[in-house]
């Protein structure tokens, strides 16, 4: 069984992602379908992955799979089309 099938893992898969991306707060963890996903609340979101080596932490790696927005900007009012 890889670490990200285990929701029991999730601290972890957090403790990745506050060290790579340097995000501390509003950030929560889902499990679907044997896959852990981190996600931010201006709506950034990494998919998590097994990994060693490199710029793995704790036997993770996060890869991001959708940026977040700033608040007050265009894209996060509904006032921009977003690709």
């Amino acid at each position: 069984m890889l670490q990200t099938e285990n929701i029991k893992n999730a601290d972890r898969a957090l403790r990745a992602v506050k060290t790579q991306q340097r995000r501390r707060k509003g950030l929560s963890v889902h499990c679907e379908h044997g896959q852990l996903w981190i996600c931010h609340v201006d709506g950034a979101i990494w998919s998590v992955v097994d990994a060693e080596g490199g710029g793995s932490v704790d036997g993770f790696d996060v890869e991001q799979v959708a940026r977040g927005f700033r608040r007050g900007s265009p894209a996060a009012e509904g006032q921009a089309d977003i690709p």
